[in-house]
């Protein structure tokens, strides 16, 4: 616990108050000098379409895949952040991204409309979620975006990013919450947690129209250290 404790810390002080490209050094910096204990687990490069849009509540929804990544953004800072975080992924044998996922849908009752995007296979993930990062491409909307993730006992847990209110590409990270800190010895070939898609939640302070939001390079980094223990080559499957 102690030991979490001091990483906790450590990501709180330092990843989170920094600009994109720092986080991503610093990233990189701390999987080097952690590798028995966190993993990183790309969840999706969005190369190809994985996704549904489950029952949408507008006929004016898609989901398309694109030839955009950050790498086209016209701020070099993001550019850069991406070109480098780009080679860090190299390193856990992650190919380029050349495209991403473009959620394109049509907001007529703003506020009493939400869209969900569900995973077409199961994503599980391979250890106990502690960070997450993923790309977004905005034009300055209000709607709320939440990350699914469920368990095995089919509950569900939301992460809120919070309003899509930015113009342009931005790297949204962030560690998850306390709730995703139970899992049992039982998790080691399948995961408890699993990724479940995306919630767009829409404002009643928004305008009516089309929206276009799009998704890039997404993955977690994950807490495997409760494997290390002596005996945990056996299956606690009895």
């Amino acid at each position: 616990m102690f030991f979490l404790i001091i990483h906790t810390s450590i990501f709180s002080e330092n990843i989170f108050l920094k600009s994109e490209l720092d986080r991503v050094f610093f990233l990189d910096q701390f999987l080097s000098q952690f590798p028995d204990q966190y993993k990183l687990q790309i969840i999706d490069t969005f190369e190809t379409n994985q996704y549904f849009i489950y029952d949408p509540p507008s006929v004016l929804s898609e989901l398309k895949i694109i030839y955009k990544t950050p790498l086209l953004s016209k701020n070099q800072e993001k550019k850069r952040a991406f070109e480098i975080e780009q080679i860090f992924l190299g390193d856990w044998n992650v190919l380029s991204s050349e495209k991403s996922l473009m959620f394109y849908y049509s907001v007529d009752y703003p506020g009493r409309q939400h869209f969900r995007i569900k995973p077409k296979t199961k994503i599980y993930i391979k250890g106990k979620p502690f960070l997450y990062s993923l790309w977004i491409y905005s034009n300055s909307y209000e709607d709320q975006l939440f990350l699914i993730f469920k368990t095995k006992e089919n509950q569900e847990r939301r992460i809120k990013i919070g309003a899509l209110h930015w113009q342009g590409w931005k790297r949204v990270d962030g560690q998850f919450p306390e709730n995703f800190d139970y899992l049992p010895k039982l998790n080691k070939e399948v995961g408890y947690y699993q990724f479940d898609g995306f919630f767009i939640q829409t404002s009643k302070k928004a305008q009516k129209g089309i929206r276009e939001i799009v998704f890039d390079q997404f993955y977690v980094i994950n807490n495997i250290s409760y494997l290390n223990y002596s005996g945990s080559e056996i299956l606690d499957n009895f």
